[in-house]
């Protein structure tokens, strides 16, 4: 089976007629409107649907002269997505078609990455809307290496884990679905309408490389899309997010969905500090650097200033501190790259980043880490 990552999705935007126009769009809201099946209605061509679902929306134009209608759906729902105002809304209500409302709440939750593939399809962008294909920090990217990447021989970073790189399924035919265009948070509305153009593409195996906040069932977009992914034979997986450690962290729930965490590494990118005393703890770091010097250093906690908060922070926490050809230890935590920076830029050699009890063995590799030498313990290692 064959398949592709749903991390890139631009769908068909269409134009609003009519030529009166919102004064207020700070006051519009988007909406996806789900409305009842129409017993014995059939439309048969596209531009019937879109009429019907229009007929629900305003004849007026917003000032940006963007349209009011952002999706309509044929495959995942029997409904559309547009731009209202409260009072619209309200309206809407009103008409004995209208299933349900639902506001979007503008990609609350998390990207994260995928472990699943889907197959061949196409996209386009409509003239004039200025969207890009390109993902702005490269996580469509990454996510079509992890399903469908080629086999790369001599992939090395930094000097290490030199092998070769390869997909889950390098043979496989790759459909991409931008959901994100406008940075890194994901609508609604752009994730129904992405599942929406890879039912109707055909593709075989569907997953979601990001997650939203955790919602009941007939309220989650991504359970109901999977739902009508599913009743067409497609098989549907989403991430669980990248929240963890919490309870209630878990997203994209629903029992049709196959929901992928993540797993453990069977190696370790090893960095070794040795103490004074021959004691030796195994951390992890990507640059590790061959001409580093051997000779034992001095060991200072970035927090000895008396202020202990200062130990997990990054720019100016070493003013007060005496870093000078030292080793610094800090608290865990993300930003290690400006952990680092912050100790160049006080004369330290380098530096011991401790994991937070609940970080566990988790080890972050900054890809951007090539400011000095250091490494990544577990706070247990290292002691309390």
């Amino acid at each position: 089976m064959v398949g592709s990552s749903l991390a890139i999705a631009e769908p068909l935007v269409t134009s609003s007629t009519g030529n009166a126009y919102v004064n207020e769009e700070s006051d519009l809201e988007t909406y996806i409107v789900l409305l009842k099946q129409q017993e014995g209605e059939l439309f048969a061509e596209s531009k019937d649907l879109e009429s019907w679902y229009r007929s629900f929306l305003p004849a007026d134009t917003l000032n940006s002269n963007q349209p009011r209608l952002l999706h309509y759906y044929r495959h995942v729902v029997i409904g559309f997505a547009a731009k209202v105002t409260a009072d619209e809304a309200k309206a809407m209500e009103m008409r004995e078609e209208l299933e349900c409302l639902l506001r979007q709440e503008n990609g609350k939750g998390n990207v994260s990455s995928m472990q699943h593939y889907a197959t061949t399809s196409f996209y386009w962008f409509e003239k004039g809307t200025g969207n890009d294909m390109l993902d702005r920090d490269q996580h469509g990217t990454h996510t079509a290496g992890t399903a469908a990447g080629s086999p790369v021989k001599g992939a090395i970073l930094f000097g290490q884990a030199n092998g070769t790189a390869i997909g889950m399924a390098p043979l496989a035919h790759l459909a991409m679905y931008k959901v994100s265009a406008r940075g890194n948070k994901a609508g609604e509305s752009e994730i129904q309408a992405a599942t929406d153009a890879a039912i109707d593409d055909g593709v075989d195996v569907l997953p979601l490389s990001l997650g939203l906040d955790s919602y009941t069932f007939y309220d989650d977009v991504v359970a109901i899309g999977a739902y009508a992914a599913i009743q067409k034979g497609i098989f549907f997986s989403c991430s669980t997010g990248n929240s963890g450690q919490s309870y209630r962290s878990l997203s994209n729930e629903a029992p049709w969905i196959l929901t992928v965490g993540a797993s453990t590494l069977d190696r370790e990118i090893r960095a070794t500090v040795l103490l004074g005393n021959n004691t030796e703890l195994n951390g992890e770091y990507l640059f590790q650097p061959k001409d580093f010097p051997s000779s034992l250093l001095p060991l200072v906690y970035a927090g000895a200033n008396g202020n202990a908060s200062s130990a997990s922070r990054q720019k100016g926490s070493l003013r007060v501190v005496d870093v000078k050809g030292k080793i610094v230890l800090w608290e865990g935590g993300p930003e290690t790259v400006s952990k680092g920076k912050e100790v160049k830029r006080n004369g330290g050699s380098t530096m011991i980043v401790m994991n937070y009890e609940n970080e566990g063995f988790v080890i972050a590799l900054d890809l951007d880490n090539r400011v000095l030498p250091a490494t990544r313990e577990l706070q247990g290692r290292l002691g309390n």
